[in-house]
């Protein structure tokens, strides 16, 4: 498994920003064989973004997909560009499943 981090301080409205991840990146995110999990995350005045595939491949496309959907629809609410890192998984514990 590999994971991405995405840190994305804010400019604008966070509710905003959530909203338009949850309709219009998150249908394209989840569209990605590997998918495991997309998770974001308020801390103080950024939101980090958690995701995890099966492999490195569906990670790395997530991160140019990524990339290009902030730069067209979060470059009024996101400082760009946003830190990134990915690597892979070593330890992985998921009982339950939370949703808001």
């Amino acid at each position: 498994m590999y994971a991405t981090v995405r840190r994305y301080r804010t400019k604008g409205s966070v509710s905003q920003v959530i909203h338009r991840v949850e309709h219009d990146f998150v249908p394209q995110v989840k569209r990605i064989p590997g998918l495991i999990s997309y998770t974001v995350v308020e801390i103080g005045e950024a939101l980090t973004t958690f995701s995890v595939f099966a492999d490195r491949d569906s990670a790395e496309e997530s991160n140019r997909i990524s990339a290009l959907w902030v730069n067209q629809h979060l470059a009024d609410l996101v400082e760009l560009p946003a830190q990134v890192a990915t690597g892979e998984v070593l330890v992985h514990e998921a009982p339950v499943a939370v949703v808001r």
